[in-house]
């Protein structure tokens, strides 16, 4: 068996209500293939850049499992017709896991611009002689 990451994006209009719902969502799809989920939790929910089927904010799940790499397409193909996702990608991991953080982790590790005062620009002539 591989392992795998997953980020699953799914319409908040419809798992919104319960968090636990969209979690849920996530895990059935990937365990009724034989899959075994190692971690699955809400990422974040987001405005998105631009509409999926009439849909402006969306919720993300991160997910790491493992499966048969035979299964996989199953679990694609099972997340694309199932409504309550927009969208899905799937990647194999290498050895490990890569680190679980969740949206928060991610912007305290962005770096911020340091904000600082503009400074007066101070126009000065320039005389140019002629040789």
């Amino acid at each position: 068996m591989n392992k795998y990451e997953g980020m699953f994006l799914l319409d908040n209009s419809k798992v919104k209500p319960d968090v636990a719902e969209c979690v849920a969502a996530v895990s059935e799809a990937i365990t009724k293939h034989g899959g075994t989920i190692v971690r699955a939790e809400r990422w974040d929910e987001r405005k998105l850049a631009y509409e999926i089927r009439k849909q402006k904010r969306g919720t993300y799940v991160l997910a790491h499992f493992e499966a048969d790499p035979t299964k996989v397409a199953a679990i694609r193909n099972d997340v694309n017709l199932n409504e309550n996702f927009l969208r899905s990608m799937v990647i194999r991991c290498g050895e490990d896991f890569p680190t679980f953080l969740t949206a928060a982790d991610y912007e305290a590790m962005r770096p911020r611009r340091e904000e600082e005062p503009v400074a007066d620009v101070v126009k000065t002539d320039v005389i140019e002689e002629e040789v």
